[in-house]
C-alpha cells in the first residue's frame, strides 16, 4: 500500500491493522499516536523530501 501526506499515515495504519496488506509506503505522511511505538512486522518504507 503507498499513500501520500495523510493517505502515508492510512497506508501504516492499515499495514498493522490488515493482514492482506503485505507491505506499504508512506510519502511525506506522518505518523502519530500509537503507531510511534509500535513495531512494524511487515516491510514499511518511510520516505520524506528532507
Amino acid at each position: 500500500m503507498l499513500g501520500h501526506s495523510q493517505g502515508g499515515a492510512a497506508a501504516a495504519r492499515s499495514l498493522l491493522d490488515d493482514d492482506r496488506i503485505m507491505a506499504g509506503i508512506s510519502l511525506d505522511g506522518m505518523q502519530w499516536g500509537e503507531m510511534i511505538d509500535t513495531l512494524m512486522t511487515r516491510p514499511f518504507a518511510l520516505i520524506y523530501a528532507d
